[in-house]
């Protein structure tokens, strides 16, 4: 069996990944932020490119969590 990840499930994911991430209490704004980027997105059904704040928060908050 095949499962096919879309795109607003990756979105679903992203989401509650920086939503259960250790480092989510020492960062809780810019994970927050990030977190409403996504659920915005999802909202609107909107999958198109990140602007270049998105962008940046979202490599911020991965910066965030690999450390």
């Amino acid at each position: 069996m095949i499962t096919v990840i879309t795109t607003e499930m990756r979105y679903h994911l992203m989401k509650e990944t920086i939503k259960y991430s250790d480092a989510y209490d020492e960062n809780f704004d810019l994970f927050n932020r990030g977190i409403q980027i996504l659920e915005e997105r999802i909202k609107h059904q909107d999958y198109s490119e990140f602007t270049v704040d998105e962008q940046t928060t979202l490599e911020q908050i991965s910066e965030k969590m690999g450390e």
